[in-house]
């Protein structure tokens, strides 16, 4: 009999069903091996999920149980959100482990770079960092031929050793080990996946031919991520991409302001030259004068730039100034939306929600 959720690890109970792990005792009792609790069932069949975060003092102590195990770490990164997904804070916890980067979601800027570009990007990106790891992958999570490169790169560096994926929430660290699962035709239901925050809870234990284990970890929170305080499935779905990201360009001739949903600003005081944003299809940006911008940012707008939603909004906090001097080109990555390429010349004021993060980085596509 199993005493752990399949879909997210938690612990299961019968008594409290505001706490993780809660399954009615005769649903468990008949069908003790193969299960979901409540809380899963309801994600995977009715899309409808009760949102449990577990606190910072329990990702640290997941953190170290990693760093002690001496397992091999895959950490999965999503390609587009590097900023939000990527934390050298990780890495003081695994000094003891072998670490394997794995960028996940390429599908979603392929039709705009090569993946031998990308990868000397990221490469010379991570030089800077001066981090060290074995090795690095970029896939995307639905892409076979991706997963079956994966495979063969996590035995090469494996050694009889256990395998942790680790990751941010929404990165597809459980999604990819599904189609492994899938893959090797193991016989242990899908992990519970979902764009929302804290879907796996406790550590995911497969077993492997050879004796040793993958494990699926609960997702890391970070909230500096723009869908950090995000509730509404409706919300989420306009700010995490499931698609190929469609470039949208605008040519920008001073005096000049560009709004990304409720989420922040560009001013362009003295600009001349273009701007990309690679972020989700469906989050509104809308070009108004410099002059407008303050004004409708502040009178809510919220039928015009949807989100955060009013309920939302006031969780960010204010809006923080940065300053920007271009000539030539940049990327400004925020984190948790994209990334917004910027090529010309001229000063650039950029206003963002003071809980959300930020990094001015050499152009990536």
């Amino acid at each position: 009999m199993k005493n752990k959720c399949d879909g997210c690890g938690a612990l299961v109970q019968f008594k409290d069903r505001e706490k993780p792990g809660y399954i009615k005792s005769e649903v468990y009792y008949s069908n003790p091996d193969n299960f979901l609790c409540e809380r899963c069932y309801n994600l995977v069949h009715y899309n409808k999920n009760k949102k449990i975060v577990l606190n910072e003092s329990e990702f640290k102590s997941n953190l170290n149980e990693i760093g002690q195990s001496n397992g091999l770490v895959v950490l999965v990164i999503d390609i587009v959100d590097i900023i939000g997904s990527f934390n050298l804070d990780y890495f003081k916890y695994f000094k003891s482990n072998d670490i394997i980067l794995v960028f996940n979601k390429y599908d979603l800027i392929a039709n705009y770079t090569s993946v031998g570009r990308i990868k000397t990007y990221l490469r010379n990106y991570l030089r800077n960092k001066d981090l060290k790891f074995k090795d690095l992958a970029i896939i995307s999570k639905n892409n076979k031929y991706d997963i079956e490169r994966l495979i063969n790169l996590v035995l090469k560096y494996k050694h009889e050793r256990d395998i942790y994926f680790v990751g941010v929430s929404n990165v597809g660290k459980s999604s990819i080990i599904n189609k492994i699962i899938e893959h090797y035709n193991i016989n242990e239901n899908n992990i519970t996946v979902s764009n929302k925050l804290g879907t796996t809870l406790d550590f995911i234990k497969i077993p492997l031919l050879d004796k040793t284990y993958l494990f699926d970890t609960p997702g890391i929170i970070n909230k500096k991520q723009a869908t950090y305080y995000l509730t509404s499935e409706d919300d989420i779905n306009i700010v995490i991409p499931n698609n190929i990201l469609k470039p949208r360009i605008y040519q920008i001739n001073r005096d000049t302001a560009l709004m990304f949903g409720r989420f922040g600003y560009l001013k362009f005081i003295d600009f001349k030259g273009s701007v990309v944003f690679y972020i989700n299809n469906l989050l509104p940006i809308h070009k108004t004068n410099i002059l407008k911008a303050d004004d409708l940012y502040n009178k809510g707008s919220f039928d015009l730039l949807k989100v955060p939603n009013e309920t939302s909004d006031h969780e960010y906090g204010k809006l923080k100034e940065m300053f920007f001097e271009i000539y030539g080109e940049k990327d400004i990555s925020v984190s948790g939306l994209g990334f917004i390429k910027i090529k010309g010349e001229g000063k650039i004021k950029l206003l963002l929600k003071e809980t959300i993060d930020y990094e001015e980085r050499d152009v990536m596509i």
